[in-house]
Parts: structure tokens; C-alpha cells; sequence
């Protein structure tokens, strides 16, 4: 069964010009929770005195959802996301050459991997659950993939997480990679797909046809640069085309309002779902038509996505 992590807490804090007060997290964190999202990523907690604080604070509110810390490959990071009570901790480190040598200060590829290795078996002491994410995996090469994954299984880690951190993916891309993994490597995956090219939604779904049963997302689409996986989608299309019935539907429209109004973002009025244009209609037949019957020109009616 399909599960979705959000990450508006995280990387929707990341969008340009955004900032969330410890208080706003805390409001997005209950409504999503509400909606049954399976997964609320909370934070970076040692990057702040106040990251860390915020993300003990919604571990406190006694969510529904598991929560998940994310943390760079070291002791530091992973302990911070321990002691401020998450459950699982997300461990990202990138792999490739421009990894190596621009964030990682060239560094060999082999002494990254004992880190990655060393991070693991760390954060498995801890008796947390882990996610390994080497970012930046849709420019990795395929063989430094399948034995960074192949030593991450043997560290004990709990799932595997193809990030198209950059946006470069196309649905054929996604589909080849998560199929050769799952005959590779047999663990549980999740994606994070970002939209730079449009296509982070499409990707996400190819993923989710091939293997992956978790997929991140974000309110709005929130994050850096052209924001990522959009929730309200992906939790329509899940209901709409998969027939997946989980998730609270009724309150997407709070949820998009209230985090607009947190960060200032509002989705243009083309975006689908929530967009302000997406249940009008100018064409003098359409509208003729609508007031008999909604649907005649919509897959969706509003009722659907608010309970107001």
C-alpha cells in the first residue's frame, strides 16, 4: 500500500523567501495529520537551538503520522534527531562527482561510503529507523548506487530513497531505475521528486507503478526552487485514478489556505485542484451545463476537497 511523507515542515521551509515560526509548523504538522498523511518530516534539528526545539515541540503533540528528522552522514546530526524524539532520521549524502568534490571537499568515494556506513550502524544503535538518501541520485552512476544501496542494506538500514534533486527525471527514467533496484536490492524505497521540468507528480506515480511505496511531497508544492511533488495532487490522483481511499480529501483546502497564508505562497489560479480558476467556467455552454450538473466539465466538484 502506498504511503506519503510530507515535508512541508522541511523542505517547503526551504522555498525562497519562506519562513515558518515554530508555532506555524506546529499548525501544519496538525492538519496534515489530520488528513492521514503517514509521514510529517519535521526538520533539520541541529542546524538551530530553534530547529531542535520546534522539532521536540511537534514530537510532543503525539502525531498520528511518524515523524522523521533529516541528518548529514555524521554523529552530530543524527543524535540531535534522537534526542528531540523522531522515530525515523533521513540520512542524505550525495555520491557523485560533483558530491564529492564541491560539498564533500573531494573526498574519495570509498571513505564517503564508511561514513554513510558508519552513519547507519550509528543511528541503528539509537534504535532509530533509517532512511539512506544519496542526493543528487538522478546524476549518480547506476554501479555507485547499487553498492552504496548494497552496503547500506548490510548496515541494517530500514528503506532507500531515490531523490531527483535536481528535477532531470522523465516517468521512463524513473521506471527503469526503480526496476533495476528492486531486482538488485531488495528494500523498501521512497522518492523525492523535484519539479524543475514539470514532471516531479508524473514522476513520482512512474515510481510508484514500478515498486516505490513511499512518496514525498509537499503543501502547495513547496520547496527549493520550483518546489517539489504538490500534496493536494497527488492525494486527488491517488483517490481519483488508483482508487486509494486512505487520506482525508475533505480538508485540502484548509490545509492549502492555511499554509498560503503562513508563507505567503499562493498557488497561482491555473494551479490543479486549488486553483482559483479550476471550478469556473467562461464558455456560455459550459456554464449552461455546470449549473445542471458539475461534472459535465469537471473530474472533480469542490465538496470533494473542502468541508466548509
Amino acid at each position: 500500500m502506498i504511503q506519503i511523507l510530507d515535508t512541508t515542515i522541511r523542505e517547503g521551509s526551504q522555498a525562497f523567501g519562506v519562513y515558518l515560526s515554530e508555532e506555524d509548523k506546529k499548525r501544519i504538522a496538525l492538519t496534515i495529520d489530520q488528513i492521514g498523511i503517514d509521514f510529517i518530516e519535521i526538520g533539520h534539528p541541529s542546524i538551530s537551538d530553534e530547529s531542535f526545539r520546534t522539532c521536540c515541540e511537534i514530537n510532543n503533540l503525539n502525531l498520528n503520522a511518524e515523524t522523521v528528522g533529516h541528518a548529514r552522514a555524521n554523529k552530530k546530526d543524527i543524535l540531535s534527531v534522537y534526542k528531540s524524539g523522531c522515530k525515523w532520521v533521513g540520512i542524505f549524502c550525495g555520491l557523485n562527482e560533483l558530491s564529492l568534490k564541491y560539498k564533500l571537499n573531494n573526498r574519495r568515494l570509498n571513505d564517503v561510503l564508511d561514513i554513510v556506513c558508519d552513519s547507519i550502524l550509528f543511528a541503528k544503535s539509537l534504535g532509530l529507523k533509517v532512511r539512506y538518501t544519496p542526493e543528487d541520485t538522478s546524476r549518480t552512476e547506476l554501479s555507485i548506487l547499487l553498492d552504496a544501496f548494497e552496503k547500506a542494506k548490510k548496515c541494517g538500514v530500514d528503506r532507500l530513497s531515490i531523490a531527483d534533486t535536481v528535477g532531470i527525471y522523465t516517468p521512463e527514467q524513473v521506471a527503469q531505475l526503480v526496476s533495476t533496484l528492486k531486482k538488485k536490492i531488495s528494500l523498501p524505497m521512497s522518492i523525492h521528486c523535484h519539479n524543475d521540468r514539470g514532471l516531479a507528480l508524473a514522476n513520482a506515480l512512474s515510481a510508484y507503478k514500478h515498486g516505490v511505496k513511499v512518496i514525498d511531497a509537499s503543501v502547495n508544492g513547496l520547496g527549493e526552487r520550483a518546489g517539489i511533488t504538490s500534496l493536494q495532487e497527488l492525494l486527488v490522483v491517488l483517490a481519483k485514478n488508483y482508487q486509494i481511499q486512505k487520506y482525508n480529501l475533505g480538508l485540502i483546502t484548509h490545509l492549502t489556505r492555511e499554509v498560503s497564508l503562513i508563507t505567503g505562497f499562493r498557488p497561482d489560479s491555473l494551479r490543479p485542484i486549488v486553483g482559483k480558476n479550476v471550478f469556473k467556467h467562461s464558455a456560455a455552454i459550459h456554464q449552461l451545463a455546470v449549473k445542471k450538473n458539475p461534472i459535465c466539465y469537471s473530474s472533480l466538484e469542490y465538496k470533494e476537497i473542502s468541508n466548509f
